[in-house]
């Protein structure tokens, strides 16, 4: 389990890097997206690991508001604007 743990965290460390060096703004969205479901798989091995079942929830709340994150990002970058 902490060697899955630590492969997710490489990797979102990667993605970071990736964060930093892409050129457009909807590409680092989804860098970031991508960092955030990572540490939400992280968050879960962690949890299962140290059976803190509780976090579980924690982690689908987050993964709910990374969707709805992206949702009103994606809406922003197609119209320019929110309340549309």
């Amino acid at each position: 389990m902490e060697i899955l743990t630590v492969i997710y965290i490489v990797l979102s460390g990667v993605s970071f890097i990736r964060f930093l060096t892409v050129p457009t703004i909807p590409d680092r969205l989804i860098v970031a997206e991508v960092i955030g479901i990572l540490m939400a798989m992280a968050m879960l091995y962690l949890a299962a690991f140290f059976r803190l079942f509780y976090l579980v929830d924690l982690v689908l709340i987050y993964s709910i508001l990374l969707f709805v994150d992206l949702l009103v990002f994606a809406k922003y970058f197609e119209h320019r604007e929110l309340y549309r």
